[in-house]
């Protein structure tokens, strides 16, 4: 009996030992540094975008956004007020592989001023949200890729309250959403051959992942040129965050609008077009029919996998050089089976090994918990855009 009672403490302890391992960053040691050093950077040739296109807007109640016009090859909107919060709406026409039918429809509700504000928007959007600390010291600007892990509500209040506790200690952040989703590819193909797939999946992937980085830089080039009180400024040091989907878009805005100050990357892998091919994660994962209707086997998919990634341009591996000479902070999970650990570890390879904080936990875990962490976050930004931005 005493062995029993024995037994089933130590297998109580060996419980609470792993579950605070799956929600403890460990920090992994570095031989060396190599920020500040210079490397060649990759001539990349950017996907060709589509045309701007403005979306229809109906006012439920209070004003109309403020129609910017076409800015960088995009219609942009705004709600909210320049130094607080805003709103920022970004339309284009779709992507030649998009289902043409789909348009997005977007319903905001804002308070300007004492006044309620609600609109819907509709057709191929990008939102990205704007929030200005009133801190009267400002760190800086985080820029933060989220991700749109199928709608998880709980995932989505995560990155929701790590926002909030960074305008509230003194950083204004601009925002947006990454759908994983639309990296998956699934609809029959007139192509007959694996390397003419993996030619199109590529282009496909590269596309999408220009899609994302162009609407931030647009915004991000916006607020910039703008000269208000309290508004985000080019002047004070930049990071980009990117967290799942979000991380596979930020070494291609460090190509569009300029590499960061610092990089922080969760979960984040090397290579969209192989992660499209391993991933577990819900409906996510890609399956290619050739033209003659016969399902890819496994070996035709590894060898796709293979060659999608040494077409494409954007993948993540491939402008890692963009970020390289720049603080970055990798956090990986061990247990991660949405963005195998392989593919993190590829992702730090290409980075140049730089300075990891890695949990035992899987990738949903590791993304739930950050707000737990955020105040090490914080020391460890404050510290690396100081370093970034001495002379």
């Amino acid at each position: 009996m005493m062995m029993h009672t024995i037994a089933l403490r130590l297998l109580l302890i060996l419980f609470f030992v792993i579950l605070l391992a799956d929600c403890t960053f460990i920090r992994s040691a570095r031989l060396s540094s190599i920020v500040g050093e210079v490397f060649e950077l990759p001539t990349v040739r950017w996907p060709d975008m589509p045309e701007a296109e403005k979306p229809k807007i109906k006012v439920i109640k209070g004003k109309a956004p403020k129609d910017m016009g076409v800015v960088n090859g995009w219609h942009v909107l705004r709600e909210g007020k320049p130094g607080m919060m805003e709103l920022i709406t970004l339309a284009k026409k779709p992507l030649p592989f998009w289902d043409q039918s789909k348009r997005m429809t977007l319903t905001t509700t804002m308070k300007v001023d004492g006044s309620e504000m609600k609109t819907e928007i509709s057709g191929n959007l990008k939102l990205v949200i704007v929030q200005s600390t009133t801190a009267e010291a400002k760190k800086g600007t985080v820029v933060m890729l989220n991700t749109l892990y199928g709608g998880t509500r709980g995932l989505q209040q995560a990155m929701d309250m790590s926002s909030g506790k960074m305008v509230a200690d003194g950083w204004d952040v601009v925002s947006t959403s990454i759908d994983p989703h639309q990296f998956t590819y699934r609809a029959e193909t007139k192509e007959t051959t694996t390397h003419e797939a993996a030619e199109e999946l590529a282009r496909r992937i590269d596309a999408t992942i220009a899609w994302e980085a162009d609407a931030v830089a647009t915004v991000l080039s916006l607020l910039e040129k703008e000269q208000v009180k309290g508004a985000i400024s080019p002047k004070r040091p930049v990071i980009y965050f990117g967290i799942s989907a979000g991380a596979l878009v930020v070494p291609a805005l460090a190509v569009r609008h300029g590499p960061p100050d610092a990089a922080v990357l969760v979960c984040g892998g090397a290579s969209v077009s192989e992660l499209i091919f391993t991933t577990q994660m819900p409906g996510a994962r890609t399956g290619i029919k050739l033209a003659n209707g016969r399902e890819s086997d496994p070996r035709e998919l590894q060898q796709l996998a293979l060659l999608t990634r040494q077409t494409s341009r954007l993948d993540p591996d491939k402008l890692a050089p963009y970020l390289r000479s720049k603080p970055v902070l990798l956090l990986t999970a061990g247990q991660d089976l949405i963005v195998p650990a392989r593919l993190q570890r590829e992702l730090d390879v290409a980075l140049g090994y730089p300075e990891r904080w890695h949990s035992l936990g899987g990738h949903v875990i590791t993304v739930f918990r950050l707000p737990d962490h955020w105040s090490r976050l914080d020391r460890w930004m404050q510290a690396a855009v100081q370093s970034a931005t001495e002379p």
